[in-house]
């Protein structure tokens, strides 16, 4: 057994390692270290107390400590052991695991007396961080279909494609209708009337289709709305209602014409490659496509590497055998959970405990060897960096001294901020792995992929 030991004028602590995984702490108090802070708290009391048959604070103190004294000794002892055994942590930084856990024992709070807590330590294992070995960890690429190529092709050439304005009708024009609800015999409510657009080749109700495909501009049709429309989401912003007051319309509505939108797809010539791509230089249908693949990959590249990490993190956890104060933990998640857990639930559930405990600790380790930089600046700068995209993602562009007030808000809020703190150091780690572990690439398709993290 190892001993430290430190003391203090008020009171002593003592750190008894029991072995390698756990400890006691034990804090000597002293009557003369809670006497006069007990009788200031009761003299303060007599201040504010009310009691049948006494001016307000004009309580006898020997009434006040014989009704309330006992609670108000216990009170001042827990707060002088809560000050002084953060004090001890914050000066000796002991390599602990969460928080000490008071020990459960008999004190008998009535008796002016010395008193001895003690708290249980459960200490942080020393271990050897266990990396993958060559191609025992896939990065998995992420590769684009034809289909989804052909499809990308095809709304870039929509995108930047010529519009006109036909009379007739075909299958992928956009078509600007006017819908009036018809009122029923001897019906006085107000109607809806509203004007809206839809593409032909979503409609569902292959009869409306083909009845559209024979129309031309300026031709009405008479609908049967909730029979086209069946689903109450699409109906209520087609018509500009609330999904309750679909209930209330009347089935038949008037459907005209307005103006036929028809995109004519733009051709496979370098203008249209410049405008889809301004910063590349591409000359063929070829070089376009290859474009198309790499934007893809990009887009794939987080969800890659957000597989590889977590698969990283698995094989450490399960390699790099950390012997856990298992037991102790177990005690503190009980005593931490406000009541909500009782030890069968503990036992139940800590396989998933054990091994956010242990990826915490790898983690920490990490950190610290990489010397992983969480300072202000960079955290300042990573949360403007991830907020400018954001809003590019809206197509909002911000002046960089109103960004980076935005951005100063953003991480006052504490959750915010960790989690960006988290994003650095998994970014950071993502670098670490990639460099220190070899790593079997392959190539799957978008679906290979989904079936891929469904099945872990």
């Amino acid at each position: 057994m190892y001993i430290w030991q430190k003391i203090n004028i008020e009171m002593s602590i003592i750190e008894e390692k029991i072995n390698k995984n756990t400890g006691i702490l034990k804090v000597s108090v002293k009557i003369k270290d809670y006497k006069d802070k007990v009788a200031e708290s009761i003299k303060g009391y007599r201040k504010k107390v009310s009691l049948p048959g006494f001016r307000s604070g004009m309580v006898p103190v020997s009434l006040i400590k014989k009704k309330y004294g006992l609670s108000i000794k216990i009170d001042e002892i827990n707060k002088l052991l809560s000050e002084k055994v953060n004090k001890y942590l914050k000066e000796n930084n002991p390599s602990i695991m969460g928080y000490p856990l008071p020990k459960k024992a008999d004190i008998d709070w009535a008796k002016e007396d010395d008193y001895i807590f003690e708290y249980e330590l459960g200490y942080r294992p020393e271990f050897n961080i266990t990396l993958p070995k060559k191609d025992k960890v896939s990065y998995y690429s992420i590769k684009p279909d034809d289909k989804q190529v052909k499809d990308a092709v095809d709304n870039l050439r929509k995108q930047h494609g010529e519009n006109t304005f036909p009379n007739d009708v075909k299958i992928n024009d956009i078509l600007y209708l006017k819908l009036d609800e018809i009122q029923r015999k001897g019906e006085s409510k107000k109607l809806v009337s509203h004007s809206s657009s839809l593409l032909v080749d979503d409609l569902l109700v292959s009869g409306l289709k083909t009845k559209l495909l024979k129309s031309k501009k300026d031709d009405t049709l008479m609908v049967n709305i909730k029979e086209v429309f069946k689903n109450e989401t699409e109906l209520s912003s087609l018509l500009n209602i609330k999904k309750e007051e679909i209930e209330h319309l009347n089935n038949e509505f008037s459907l005209k014409i307005d103006s036929i939108k028809r995109v004519s797809p733009a051709k496979l010539n370098e203008d249209f490659f410049k405008k889809s791509f301004p910063e590349e230089t591409i000359k063929t249908k070829k070089e376009f496509n290859l474009a198309i693949e790499k934007k893809f990959s990009e887009m794939y590249e987080k969800q890659s590497e957000n597989k590889y990490f977590n698969d990283v993190v698995d094989f450490v956890i399960d390699s790099s055998k950390i012997d856990l104060p298992n037991d102790f933990l177990k005690r503190w998640i009980v005593a931490n959970s406000d009541g909500k857990k009782k030890n069968e639930d503990v036992e139940k559930e800590y396989n998933l405990y054990q091994k956010s405990f242990c990826w915490e600790l790898i983690k920490d380790k990490i950190i610290l060897e990489q010397n992983i930089d969480l300072t202000e600046e960079t955290v300042f700068s990573k949360a403007k960096e991830i907020f400018k995209l954001q809003l590019l993602q809206y197509g909002m562009k911000k002046e960089d001294v109103e960004l980076e007030n935005m951005t100063k808000n953003l991480i006052q809020n504490q959750e915010e901020r960790r989690r960006i703190e988290e994003q650095i150091v998994t970014d950071e780690m993502i670098k670490y792995f990639k460099k220190n572990i070899k790593a079997k690439n392959k190539e799957v398709s978008i679906d290979e992929f989904s079936k891929l993290v469904t099945k872990n």
